[in-house]
C-alpha cells in the first residue's frame, strides 16, 4: 500500500533526523491507519524511542510494553522489554524497572542483553536503594555467569564497591574479597579507568 509505505517511511526520516513530535506523528497515523500491517509494531518501537529522546518515560513505557505484548518472543520483543526497563529507571520508577529487568534475565538469560539488564538492576539497587547486598548478587551475576560480557571488568569493580560499602558495618571478610576483585581488575582489565580510589582505602 502506497500510504502505510508513505507514512511509515516519512515517520522514520524525521525520527532520524532528530525530529521526534513530525516522526511520531507519521508513526501515529501509520499506526491508527494500518494496525494490520507487517511493520506496525516496528512503528510503535519506533514511536517508544520518541518519547524516551524526549524524556517523556511513562510514554515510552507504554509503547515499549505494547510492543513486547505482541512480540514476546522476537528480537524486537527482547529489545522492547529492555527499552521498558530503561523508561521506568530513567522516570525514577526503580522497582518496576527492576521488575522488567528480572524478566528479561529469567526469559532470556542467554541473550546479549541480559547482562547490561542485570547491570542496570544493580546500578538501581546500588546508587538508588543503597541496597548493596542485593546490587552484589547482581554484579556478581555478571561476574559469575557472563564472562565474556563487555559489562564484566565494571561489573567486578561494583562489586568491588559493594563489599568495601558493606565492611562499614564491620564485615572484614568483605573487605579481603574486595582486595581480591580489584586484583582481578588490575591483572586482567584493559580499561584502566575503570580503578576505583577505593583500592588504596584497602592497601
Amino acid at each position: 500500500n502506497y500510504l502505510s509505505k508513505k507514512l511509515y517511511l516519512l515517520g522514520d526520516s524525521y525520527y532520524n533526523v532528530g525530529n521526534n513530535a513530525k516522526a511520531r506523528e507519521y508513526f501515529v497515523q501509520f499506526i491508527d491507519k494500518f494496525p494490520k500491517d507487517p511493520f506496525v509494531n516496528q512503528a510503535i518501537y519506533n514511536l517508544g524511542w520518541t518519547y524516551y529522546n524526549e524524556k517523556s518515560y511513562t510514554n515510552a513505557a507504554k509503547s515499549f510494553a505494547e510492543v513486547y505484548k505482541r512480540e514476546k518472543n522476537s528480537e524486537l520483543g527482547l529489545k522492547s522489554l529492555f527499552r521498558q526497563g530503561k523508561s521506568y529507571k530513567e522516570g525514577k520508577k526503580f522497582e518496576e524497572a527492576k521488575n522488567i529487568f528480572n524478566e528479561l534475565v529469567k526469559r532470556f538469560p542467554t541473550s546479549d542483553i541480559a547482562d547490561e539488564a542485570l547491570f542496570e538492576k544493580g546500578l538501581i539497587e546500588y546508587y538508588e536503594e543503597k541496597n548493596y547486598e542485593s546490587a552484589l548478587v547482581s554484579f556478581l551475576t555478571i561476574k559469575d555467569n557472563y564472562p565474556k560480557s563487555n559489562y564484566y571488568y565494571k561489573a567486578v569493580k561494583m562489586a568491588a564497591e559493594c563489599y568495601i560499602n558493606l565492611n562499614q558495618v564491620n564485615d572484614a571478610y568483605r573487605l579481603e574479597d574486595a582486595v581480591k576483585l580489584y586484583d582481578v581488575i588490575v591483572s586482567g582489565s584493559k580499561e584502566p579507568e575503570l580503578l576505583s580510589s577505593s583500592i588504596y582505602q584497602t592497601a
